[in-house]
């Protein structure tokens, strides 16, 4: 699998952002946003529950096959997040 990069708008239910391949994935996440956080997490991540992506903070993870992360914002906010992923060699 190549490189590949896109930006998924958060909203305040958990949004998925990405899931691991057949053979898992190295992913960056950015928050894009100058003021507003999200938080990270699986399917049922809260806001308040999850692991905290402060404004302009990026962070790594690695993936295991058909794992899903997924993001979600406070009420009545969208975050833009950033991802890149690459597969695992």
């Amino acid at each position: 699998m190549a490189v590949t990069a896109f930006r998924v708008s958060v909203i305040d239910s958990p949004t998925l952002l990405v899931r691991g391949d057949r053979d898992g994935n190295n992913v960056v996440i950015k928050n894009a946003d100058a003021a507003a956080a999200f938080s990270l997490g699986g399917v049922l991540v809260t806001y308040a529950g999850g692991f905290a992506m402060l404004a302009g903070d990026v962070d790594q993870i690695t993936l295991a096959p058909g794992e899903e992360l997924y993001a979600v914002a406070s009420t009545g906010i969208t975050v833009v997040a950033h991802v890149i992923q690459k597969a695992r060699a």
